[in-house]
């Protein structure tokens, strides 16, 4: 069967994929016939130009439809020449583990002595895959979703259950990648002091024991100017200089109402900015001539206050809670 060509084929448009195509000999002694889906595959594979002129930088293997000629003629490169192709239906693919034992050239050969099966071609001297710079059979197998797997493998476009784990090589660099638990994890845990947006300085009460994240207990401490640079910026050394160098004093308090700046209303004249002011009760020295008027118990009463010299503060009824500064 070596010398077959492809005899005179019909239009383009006229050709079915089930239909046979006829194949004669140079000699025209014999015609063979191969169904035009298998043939239009087999080529694809191969790389095939079709034209009048050769292909201008061939790859060994490479095959060419010469339509300078009536009927064209299927030519391949063997390195050196272009030949015409030997169709031999029997022998399209020859699958199994050992290659043909006298190739014509142009023959395929379905090599099965590796998984994933890989499909070559006799050039006249060796087998090769059909073009020598497209990837493998083999390495697609390893690098590309395979149709045999993608059913048990991955998931469908869709969507679906994954019911293994996902490893991911890292942290994500762009907004359309996928992040590890770690890494939200880790973002989560970050946001109180990333989007804590509360001033250097500011004075809060809380009802726990500990200073939260971000604060120190207003208890007079003195702290690093360095490691504490924004409140240092903040408060200065309005409430101590510390060691006059590398620290400085935070506001101490405890056990303190706190009163609002005068700043210069003339309620609390004289008051220095975060200054303290000791206790003193207003109208009263122990005199008998001082009465206050008393509602309750009823009727109305005027009378003379006691006055207990043992007590050291005059207060309201209070909770005790900590003041904490933010830092």
């Amino acid at each position: 069967m070596a010398g077959l060509r492809i005899s005179q084929l019909p239009s383009a448009s006229a050709i079915a994929s089930a239909d046979l195509l006829p194949f004669t000999s140079v000699s025209g002694s014999e015609t063979r016939r191969i169904q035009a889906n298998v043939l239009a595959v087999a080529l694809g594979l191969l790389g095939t130009s079709v034209g009048s002129t050769a292909p201008s930088t061939p790859t060994n293997g490479q095959l060419w439809v010469d339509t300078s000629t009536n009927p064209p003629l299927v030519k391949v490169w063997n390195g050196a020449t272009w030949t015409t192709v030997s169709f031999q239906q029997s022998k399209i693919t020859n699958p199994g583990s050992s290659a043909p034992s006298s190739p014509g050239i142009g023959e395929l050969w379905q090599d099965q002595s590796s998984s994933p099966y890989e499909l070559k071609m006799w050039d006249g001297s060796s087998w090769i895959a059909p073009i020598a710079d497209v990837l493998t059979q083999t390495s697609a197998a390893s690098t590309y979703l395979t149709t045999s797997a993608a059913g048990t493998t991955y998931l469908a476009l869709a969507g679906g259950t994954l019911t293994g784990d996902l490893t991911l090589s890292g942290a994500p660099t762009t907004n359309n990648m996928a992040s590890t638990k770690k890494y939200v994890d880790d973002q989560i845990a970050a946001l109180p002091a990333a989007t804590d947006l509360t001033p250097a300085g500011t004075v809060i009460w809380t009802a726990r024991n500990t200073a939260p994240t971000g604060y120190l207990k207003a208890n007079g401490a003195a702290v690093s100017r360095t490691t504490y640079s924004d409140l240092f910026s903040a408060i200065g050394t309005a409430f101590g200089v510390g060691d006059n160098a590398t620290t400085f004093n935070l506001p101490d308090l405890r056990g303190e109402f706190i009163r609002g700046w005068d700043d210069g209303r003339g309620i609390d004249g004289g008051r220095t900015f975060g200054s303290r002011q000791d206790q003193e009760t207003y109208g009263f020295d122990g005199n008998t001539s001082d009465r206050l008027l008393y509602l309750n118990p009823p009727p109305p009463t005027f009378r003379t206050p006691d006055i207990d010299a043992s007590y050291t503060e005059t207060r309201p009824r209070n909770v005790a809670l900590l003041a904490c500064i933010k830092t």
